[in-house]
């Protein structure tokens, strides 16, 4: 072993120096070309090092700005919170806060944060500028662009989320104050004694207005804000104009078409303000002659207000003729083909209106009743109380109103209690039925009495009793008394028959009604042996 050990320790004494002088030259070698290569990379791109040396640290500066700047605005505004809290108070207007030391503190800080923001975006974009000067021209082409590009969409989605977050706010705001009844206090609107809008009509309008408004204006800012983020790059430049021309076209297509309808526009506003001024005078003569303050010869008061109507609706029709082509769109077809299509449909539907607007044309220039008469119209009594071209409603004696249709009116039998009331007076007629043994005269007598004792009755001309028919038993007297209270002749019925009965109470006489037996000689009774047979049968 040990023999072993010396020999390998003399053979390495002997080859080291061999190998040593051989491996040492080679080693030279390829140290020198290594040298060689590296100083010429170095020289070759020195440029591109000193380039990331300097981006190196301005990245670590723009960290440690960073780093300072976030400390420094912390401590701003802890700072700046705490002076506002102790050293401002609330300011009041009419008892009501309108800044208080909390909301200044938010506002304060959140300008301290936007500067915060802006600064960090200044400095971020001028040592990314200066970054990029620092580079070949070829690589500032590309990079300006791209840089300027990226701080646009910063800025823009920054002022959209302000714009955004103070949207939200101010309509937050405003719900809040609607739930709280911001629309409690107003009043319904009134034209010439009418209620055009009630205070809940107006109430709904507003909110609806106000929902429309709120959606519009986020679809509008939305809309912006894209056309603007799209103008940013050029892969997406097209698409921005193209999406502002959805909007652009059609506002210039109809600025062009206003401008251009504006001829045919003056003559429609002219003709409007023609036709409004003929209507108002028409109307004013024609309330004159309604009062009676203007009258015309043959011409009857209660004929105004149809006349009126029909010559509103003559002059109506003239003029839809007269400004039927200046309207927009009045020689296309499609204009054409809807005025075909509702005019079919108003003659199909209209039959029994137009009817009853000629039925009651023709019942105004009649007169055969005005409104307040008591008339009989068919099976229907009762007070006039409406009455116009298409209906005239009646009031009965239970305080029912009843609608008629003037087509049924013209083809019925009309009685009219009111048309003679006011100058001789409507005769009401009682019958009554006595038994022959009681004198005429006293049946007279007490009919007349029963007649004196009645109100709304008129003693000129008198009343009158006549003998009107001779019964088996009884004769029947009929009591005629006038009046001029046709609207309540229910009622002058209702004591007249009252006084009639007292009368003849209080002189014994007795009111009988006629009385008839009628005996069928086709059915004869069975007799009641006959049943009772039947029944044992059974």
């Amino acid at each position: 072993m040990i023999r072993r050990f010396c020999f390998l320790t003399l053979l390495t004494c002997i080859t080291t120096p061999l190998f040593a002088e051989t491996f040492t030259g080679q080693f030279e070698t390829i140290f020198n070309s290594i040298k060689e290569r590296v100083l010429t990379l170095i020289e070759e791109y020195s440029d591109y090092l000193m380039y990331a040396v300097g981006v190196l640290g301005l990245l670590i500066g723009l960290i440690v700005f960073t780093i300072q700047l976030r400390k420094l605005v912390r401590r701003l505004i802890l700072l700046t919170a705490r002076s506002i809290n102790r050293s401002f108070q609330a300011i009041y207007f009419r008892k009501i806060r309108i800044i208080s030391p909390s909301m200044l503190s938010r506002f304060v800080t959140g300008l301290i944060r936007l500067l915060h923001l802006f600064v960090y975006l200044a400095v971020f974009y001028f040592v990314f500028k200066y970054a990029i000067s620092l580079s070949s021209e070829e690589l500032q082409i590309i990079l300006l662009p791209i840089l300027h590009n990226i701080v646009s969409t910063i800025l823009l989605l920054f002022i959209a989320y302000l714009i955004l977050s103070g949207m939200n706010s101010l309509f937050s705001f405003i719900d809040h104050k609607i739930k709280k009844g911001l629309f409690k206090e107003i009043r319904p609107i009134r034209w010439r004694g009418l209620e055009v809008l009630s205070s809940q009509q107006i109430e709904d309008l507003l909110r609806n207005s106000y929902t429309v408004i709120k959606y519009s204006i986020y679809i509008i800012a939305g809309y912006l804000f894209l056309v603007l983020l799209f103008s940013f790059y050029s892969i997406s430049l097209s698409w921005a104009d193209q999406i502002l021309s959805y909007t652009v076209s059609p506002l210039k297509a109809m600025l062009r078409g206003f401008l251009g309808y504006l001829p045919n526009l003056f003559f429609l506003i002219i003709t409007f303000f023609v036709v409004r001024y003929l209507l108002g005078f028409i109307k004013s003569i024609f309330d004159r002659v309604e009062k009676g303050t203007v009258s015309i010869a043959g011409f009857h008061p209660d004929w105004a207000n149809t006349t009126y109507k029909i010559a509103v609706f003559v002059l109506l029709a003239f003029a839809t003729v007269l400004v039927f082509p200046y309207l927009p769109g009045a020689n296309s077809e499609a204009f054409k083909g809807v005025g075909l299509f509702l005019g079919f449909l108003l003659s199909l539907g209209s039959t029994a209106i137009v009817a009853n607007i000629i039925a009651g044309t023709v019942l105004t220039y009649m007169r055969p009743f005005k409104v307040g008469d008591h008339v009989k119209i068919g099976d229907t009594v009762g007070n006039v109380i409406e009455k116009s071209l298409l209906v005239t409603r009646i009031r009965n004696a239970k305080n029912v109103d009843i609608t008629v249709p003037n087509g049924l009116i013209l083809s019925a039998h009309i009685v009219n209690y009111s048309s003679i009331a006011e100058t001789t007076g409507v005769i009401l007629s009682v019958a009554v039925n006595v038994s022959y043994q009681v004198n005429w005269r006293l049946v007279h007598q007490q009919l007349l009495e029963a007649a004196n004792r009645t109100e709304k009755l008129i003693t000129k001309p008198e009343p009158f009793v006549e003998q009107i028919a001779f019964h088996n038993s009884t004769v029947e007297y009929s009591l005629n008394v006038y009046t001029r209270e046709s609207t309540r002749m229910g009622g002058i019925y209702s004591n007249l028959y009252k006084n009639i009965l007292d009368t003849f109470n209080e002189a014994g006489i007795e009111l009988v009604q006629p009385q008839y037996l009628v005996e069928r000689d086709d059915i004869k009774p069975k007799s009641k042996l006959q049943k009772t047979k039947k029944s044992k049968k059974l």
